[in-house]
């Protein structure tokens, strides 16, 4: 496989998996954490498999993605994982944890909100990571070129 193919199908792998891991946790007598398997989550799954499968079954695996058609197939489902992921799937993941928070919770009683809440939740690894593929998955559409690509369109 082309190194350009090998890398965005690895990193959209990444992105498509860490709707598994923590994305918020919630910080009250004990810690609640939540993942982005929800809607947004497994949006933003099924759109990074479009890069997968586009860059492991179509076309010829052994050239990288030549024309503009083949860079937006892998760059466009990526970017729109990234909003998806980034506006709901943090919504949905925080809405998930405080529905999970134990009902008598002394510390959970004491907050007069949802802006409460707020302050006491943080953002976990696996939210960075799904917004961070989306990002490398459209860049390395677009600026990882076989060598000899670059070659004839320098002479």
């Amino acid at each position: 496989m082309n190194k350009q193919k090998l890398i965005i199908t690895i990193v959209a792998a990444i992105g498509a998996l860490s709707i598994f891991l923590p994305w918020v946790s919630l910080q009250l007598s004990t810690t609640i954490t939540a993942n982005g398997a929800h809607v947004e989550g497994w949006i933003g799954f099924i759109l990074y498999i479009i890069p997968i499968a586009y860059c492991v079954f179509a076309g010829n695996r052994e050239k990288s993605l030549q024309t503009k058609k083949d860079k937006m197939m892998v760059a466009i489902p990526a970017l729109i994982a990234l909003i998806v992921g980034g506006v709901g799937g943090y919504g949905s993941a925080f809405n998930s944890a405080v529905l999970s928070a134990p009902r008598n919770d002394p510390v959970a009683h004491q907050m007069k909100g949802m802006a409460d809440l707020r302050a006491a939740s943080s953002l976990q690894f696996g939210f960075y990571l799904f917004i961070a593929a989306g990002l490398i998955v459209a860049i390395l559409a677009f600026v990882i070129k076989a060598k000899n690509e670059s070659k004839t369109k320098s002479e």
